[in-house]
């Protein structure tokens, strides 16, 4: 048993286009809100975000998707087994939240996971599929991390053109 946190803190990069010069003048500013959770649910929380002032609305919601996970009592080789079948059953459902969730179950117990029944079932094999959901799910910067898990030296432009092309050429050559 537990608590969630009644507060959320989160980052994120605002990108300021200045079209009255020539060329247009861009800047990136880190922005730093915490908000308070507005209501939670078995696997999301919801939390209301000030909009940048110039927006029409005042605020825009957001909804989170986690896992919690009770670190006072151990989980069972069984579970991680059944929560790692459980990731790859919902992303070939194409449910990538799920998936994610489950995955990181695993990793998250047990950062050295090997499936019990078939050693070629690892906690590398979770990364690659983490990878490719947080990409299908437009989690790029997260999908960079499962990436960099596994291939610390390769190197990425996020402000390249080319960015999602090289990112999803990393993932297809991780996947093999």
């Amino acid at each position: 048993m537990g608590t969630i946190d009644t507060v959320v803190t989160w980052n994120y990069v605002l990108i300021n286009i200045d079209t009255s010069t020539t060329p247009p003048g861009t800047t990136y500013t880190v922005q730093n809100y915490i908000t308070p959770v507005v209501r939670f649910t078995a696997q999301h929380f919801i939390t209301t975000v000030p909009t940048d002032t110039n927006a029409v609305a005042d605020s825009i919601s957001i909804t989170y998707s986690f896992a919690y996970i009770d670190t006072t009592t151990s989980v069972t080789g069984f579970q991680k087994d059944a929560y790692a079948g459980e990731a790859g059953i919902y992303k070939a459902s194409n449910d990538e939240n799920n998936a994610i969730i489950a995955a990181n179950t695993v990793l998250y117990t047990d950062p050295t996971y090997v499936f019990a029944h078939d050693a070629s079932v690892t906690a590398a094999k979770l990364h690659i599929l983490l990878a490719r959901s947080y990409y299908n799910a437009k989690l790029f910067y997260n999908a960079v991390t499962e990436v960099l898990i596994l291939d610390p030296g390769w190197t990425y432009d996020p402000f390249s053109p080319q960015f999602f092309y090289e990112l999803a050429k990393k993932i297809e050559e991780l996947e093999g």
